[in-house]
């Protein structure tokens, strides 16, 4: 009796089992639990880089622990291996409860596989919660070379065991670190540039928190770190303690947005490179921060920078090593442009080619007597002995003027060159240099003030005012003075313009054969070789000059440029005097003197020549025709400048052609004569009408005008042929051959999707092949047909089926853009079009279910489906169970049969 009840009651489970509802009914799942990015909001495309720092938020349910006096809540932070995470900091402030967890890793699971605890929080909860969340923030190592997730876990405690019952994991890719990195305000800037790092959402001490910052602790020594666009610092300042280089690209910017403006912006504590970047201090306005502090024992390079807008630029608290200030910018600070403090080391401070103006009122430079300050821009007519304090100088070695700002990037254009044997060109190909065979290689500052006439330099001297530049005016000045045995190669283009050239080419410069006349210029302000400026090629007439000689000067035509050898033998000279020269190409200014003995016009169909004749052009330049309507005011130029041909004491013709006229309009004009200072004076003025040739034969035909009556008979039965707009008459035998012509493709393109939506109006594949199927007329049975078949509907709206021809006559293959596989709808498959004619279809064509679209039809299909899906699936299921239950009775009979059970009946 025992064995047979215990086979009952196996045969109930079995039974049960088969009854029951078949859904899986799965374990008690997991609470909620969520981790996401704070700041940054993401990852650069390239990847996280290793070494960013990273600020998470981990949200959880809560919802298995007893409330207790307890530990009861312990939250888990697992990390790759490979990452090496450092800087781990939980935020131990519930955000919604408000409760104090500690740092506890003690009910911590094991790691999965390839991970490590790196961190952990745990809390009492003595009610209820149903949630919380924590923040927390990392460094991924420098070392991190593997793509990898955090995961969280977290564990309560039901009074008596503790239950994992929340997981959750954030997938970061990361970038390797490289010897040369990128800094940007977020993830769109670094677009392409990789490793690239980003403001992460600290602001702690030395800069942690900053993208800045984290570049400077995961770059290789000597690495190079370039800022992207504009980029923000925060209130600490960023410590730089490794020997890296920080460069800009375009207009790169280190900047600040914040209140707290009582700190540097950035600190060099163990030497390094800050390099073409614009760095202000942002919003700091009435409390400026120090741009940049230099405390280290290692060299410094700050070069080609704007520093502007901030208390001090530069702060020197300690140096032992060489700190050079070289091609910046430094304007508009409300301190110091340089400020060294007293007792800041035995390191030597050499500031040069700079622009030093601007900033606080008097001395913009203190040096703490270990300092170096020549050729730099003090402002005009200020000198180092008034804007430095405890500074070293040269009082003839100042620049005349401004530097010009650099063209695609910060600091100006300054730069030191190495001068070899190969002739090398610089500032947009303007000047060259170059040393004689065999000799030795020097560095050469050359230094670019432009050609604005409000720019020359020594502007207040005497002489300089006459010359008219045709290059920019450079200054040239070696770097080692005293001790280059090398000659000099130095040429200026002059190819500013045509008249540049043409005055240059001509025989009052180039165009003969004594050097001395050759335009090339230069300056002494400090030993009074010069008196104002004097060609390189003549003996020169300073005070001082005591018979020195000139230097070779040359002309070459081909490249557009004039050449000095500079020595040690004549002057300039290049350890005497190449440590205070200025240099340009340039015309000895005059006023035009040419003569006009004639100048006339003449008048033609959309065209004007102008036509004049000089007996002499002393100082002429060439020429411009200029042009006014005649009652406006202002002339203007309308010829390209036309070099003169004339000599002093003989003149030439010219003439020009004036195109761009409309007959009919009086036009004024004049001839603009330019000197060769390129001051202008001008003729007399002529007008001008363009007129179309004579008209005299088209004035009198009269009889053409006469001929009115014939104009309007044939208007009048043109206006009366209205009746061929209407088309009424051209429909007939339009029809008729239209019938004839496209019985070919156009019918089963057009009459085609009816019959086919109708038939198969669920089946995907047929609207896809249809196309093939529908090239045979004769099985539609359609007589006639037609280009434009018009049917009427339920509504009597006429509707036209049609198609529009694709590859090669067929309709185009449609695209299924749902997941059901079906075509999308398409608006422009049904469209209300004017027909030419009306087709009354055979009776086997009028079926209005065709035009119907195929969308109703086939929501109703999945409606049916689903049922008949939902219905077959309760029908398995009924007759699976009859069959399972049929198959138990039979087992139940033969155990019965055997004697092994006893019926209960």
């Amino acid at each position: 009796m025992k064995k047979s009840s215990i086979i009952w009651i196996m045969i109930t489970i079995l039974i049960g089992s088969i009854i029951a509802p078949i859904d899986n009914v799965p374990a008690m799942p997991l609470e909620s639990a969520i981790i996401s990015f704070i700041s940054p909001t993401n990852c650069p495309p390239g990847g996280c880089a290793a070494g960013q720092r990273l600020n998470l938020r981990t949200s959880f349910d809560l919802g298995q622990y007893t409330p207790s006096t307890n530990t009861n809540v312990q939250l888990c932070v697992y990390t790759p291996i490979d990452w090496g995470v450092t800087d781990m900091a939980i935020n131990l402030t519930g955000t919604i409860t408000d409760a104090t967890y500690i740092s506890d890793v003690t009910n911590c699971g094991p790691a999965p596989a390839g991970y490590q605890i790196s961190a952990g929080a745990s809390t009492i909860f003595s009610s209820q919660y149903f949630g919380d969340t924590l923040d927390l923030a990392f460094r991924i190592g420098k070392a991190a070379s593997l793509n990898g997730s955090v995961y969280t876990r977290l564990y309560e405690n039901d009074g008596s065991n503790w239950l994992q019952s929340g997981q959750a994991f954030i997938f970061i890719p990361v970038k390797t670190r490289s010897t040369a990195v990128f800094v940007a305000v977020n993830s769109n800037i670094c677009a392409e540039y990789s490793p690239c790092y980003i403001n992460s959402g600290d602001d702690l001490l030395g800069g942690v928190g900053t993208g800045l910052k984290d570049a400077i602790d995961a770059v290789v020594e000597g690495g190079q770190i370039t800022i992207l666009g504009s980029y923000p610092i925060k209130s600490q300042t960023v410590l730089i303690d490794k020997q890296v280089s920080i460069l800009g690209i375009a207009n790169s910017t280190l900047t600040y947005i914040g209140s707290n403006c009582d700190l540097p912006m950035v600190s060099i504590q163990n030497g390094g490179i800050i390099k073409n970047l614009n760095i202000n201090d942002g919003t700091c306005l009435t409390i400026n921060r120090d741009l940049i502090q230099v405390n280290t024992t290692a060299a410094v390079e700050i070069t080609s920078n704007n520093l502007t807008s901030g208390k001090d630029a530069i702060t020197i608290l300690n140096t032992n090593n060489e700190v050079l200030i070289q091609s910046n910018h430094i304007s508009q600070n409300s301190g110091y442009a340089i400020n060294r403090l007293l007792n800041s080391g035995s390191g030597t401070l050499k500031g040069i080619g700079n622009n030093l103006f601007g900033n606080r009122s008097g001395v913009q430079v203190t040096c703490a007597n270990n300092g170096i300050v020549d050729h730099n821009f003090w402002g005009y007519g200020i000198f180092p002995s008034s804007a430095t304090s405890e500074c070293s100088f040269q009082s003839g070695k100042i620049l005349g003027s401004p530097v010009l700002n650099s063209i695609a990037g910060a600091g100006v254009q300054s730069q030191k060159v190495l001068v070899t044997g190969e002739k090398k060109y610089y500032f947009e190909n303007q000047v060259s240099v170059s040393h004689g065979t065999n000799e030795t290689d020097f560095e050469l500052y050359i230094v670019n003030h432009g050609n604005s006439t409000s720019n020359i330099p020594f502007l207040t001297s005497t002489g300089e005012n006459n010359i008219v530049p045709c290059s920019n005016y450079f200054d040239v000045f070696v770097a080692n003075p005293g001790t280059v045995d090398s000659l000099l190669n130095f040429s200026l283009k002059y190819d500013q313009n045509n008249a540049c050239i043409a005055n240059v080419e001509s025989t009052s410069y180039c165009g003969q054969s004594n050097s001395a006349l050759f335009p090339l210029w230069w300056y002494d302000p400090n030993q009074l070789i010069t008196d104002g400026w004097s060609k390189t090629g003549q003996i020169p007439d300073g005070p001082s000059a005591n018979g020195a000689s000139g230097q070779t000067t040359t002309c070459d035509i081909n490249q557009k440029e004039v050449m000095v050898q500079i020595d040690n033998g004549g002057r300039p000279g290049i350890n005497l005097d190449l440590n205070f020269t200025p240099f340009v190409v340039g015309l000895i200014g005059q006023p035009a003197g040419a003569v006009l003995s004639s100048f006339t016009t003449s008048s033609e169909n959309m065209r004007v020549g102008v036509n004049w004749t000089t007996s002499s052009e002393m100082n002429t330049s060439g020429f411009y025709i200029q042009r006014r309507l005649q009652g406006t005011t202002d002339f203007s130029r309308i010829s390209p400048f036309i070099i003169h041909t004339g000599t002093n004491s003989s003149g030439s013709t010219y003439s020009y052609s004036d195109n761009t006229v409309t007959n009919f309009s009086n036009y004024e004009y004049r001839i603009e004569i330019v000197g060769n200072d390129f001051h202008s004076v001008y003729s007399n003025i002529l007008v001008a009408t363009p007129i179309p040739p004579t008209m005299t034969p088209t004035i009198t035909s009269t009889p053409t005008i006469t001929t009115s009556p014939t104009i309007t008979q044939t208007l009048t039965p043109t206006i009366s042929t209205t009746p061929t707009i209407s088309t009424t008459p051209t429909v007939s035998p339009t029809r008729t051959s239209t019938r004839t012509r496209t019985s070919t493709s156009t019918p089963s393109r057009t009459n085609y999707r009816a019959p086919t939506r109708t038939n198969t109006p669920f089946r995907t594949p047929t609207n896809t092949r249809t196309p093939f199927i529908s090239r045979t007329p004769s099985n539609l049975n359609l007589t006639p047909p037609t280009t434009s078949t018009t049917f009427s509907n339920s509504e009597g709206t006429q509707q036209s089926s049609q198609s529009t021809p694709n590859n090669n006559g067929y309709p185009g293959p449609e695209n299924p853009d749902d997941q059901t596989g079906y075509p999308a709808p398409d608006a422009t498959q049904y469209v209300i079009t004017p027909v030419d004619f009306t087709v009354t279809p055979e009776a086997n064509e009028t079926p209005t279910g065709v035009i119907t679209p195929s969308k109703t039809p086939t929501n109703i299909q999945n409606n049916v489906d689903n049922r008949d899906q939902g219905s077959l699936t309760w029908m398995f299921g009924i007759l699976g169970g009859i069959i399972a239950l049929c198959i138990i009775l039979l087992i139940i009979f033969f155990l019965w049969k055997k004697g092994l059970i006893d019926l209960p009946f």
